[in-house]
């Protein structure tokens, strides 16, 4: 896709010194995934007011802005990353640090809540639940809002089971696609979309070294859409929408 070598190029040229986005940027097949599932929030809805849940970096987050450009845009991770500041002076994006339990506004402040590879890892502390936090989401989540839960690891993943009897590193939580569906429900958030993603991993952890190689199949990642379902696929996209009180 020429936008996504656009982007590519762009980002480069903007973020030049900062390792850390040039080492995401790195991943063709990555970014492909960013720029489609951004396209897919469009689908559903058109976001006042969104926040990026465990944004990491901001690459992510820099995709929504570059679609939403008329959006408030709000992204919260654990860690204040350093490249933040150089985001907010060319996106005007509004990064916070927060504590991984308390979502720091307030009841019903957002229409879209995203998320990028989050709730598989919200356990792993042993400090809050997935249903605490879900219930904090859905808190500042308005009625009829929609929430977008990307890169959800697969509990049958090709490259996961790789992973783990290979002794690399591996998501110790992996979802079936029923038992998100069944989660969400129960919460009141309404699954509408949910379908796998990731015939060619991205080349992230034990694969980086693989990195050129999976670049030159980024072709497969454009056609993925298209293509019938691959029950082994690395991960889920949903979307779910809160019910209206």
């Amino acid at each position: 896709m020429k936008i996504v070598k656009k982007t590519i190029k762009k980002l480069t040229h903007e973020f030049k010194d900062q390792g850390e986005i040039q080492a995401q940027l790195n991943s063709k097949n990555n970014v492909k995934h960013y720029y489609r599932q951004v396209k897919l929030i469009k689908k559903f809805i058109k976001p006042i007011k969104l926040l990026d849940i465990g944004c990491g970096h901001g690459i992510p987050t820099i995709f929504l802005k570059n679609e939403f450009k008329k959006t408030t845009i709000n992204a919260i991770e654990l860690r204040k990353s350093p490249v933040w500041n150089r985001i907010n002076e060319l996106y005007k994006i509004n990064f916070k640090k927060f504590d991984g339990k308390r979502i720091p506004f307030k009841n019903k402040t957002f229409d879209t809540i995203v998320m990028f590879g989050v709730l598989e890892h919200v356990t792993e502390d042993k400090i809050i639940t997935e249903s605490y936090f879900l219930n904090e989401v859905k808190r500042v989540l308005k009625p009829g809002g929609y929430i977008f839960i990307f890169n959800l690891p697969n509990k049958y993943s090709y490259k996961e089971v790789m992973a783990k009897y290979t002794s690399h590193w591996y998501h110790e939580r992996r979802f079936k696609g029923r038992e998100i569906k069944q989660i969400l429900n129960d919460k009141g958030l309404v699954v509408k979309y949910l379908r796998g993603f990731g015939l060619v991993p991205g080349g992230c952890g034990p694969l980086r070294s693989l990195l050129p190689v999976l670049n030159l199949f980024s072709f497969i990642t454009d056609a993925e859409e298209k293509l019938p379902e691959f029950p082994f696929c690395e991960y889920f996209d949903v979307v779910a929408q809160k019910t209206i009180d």
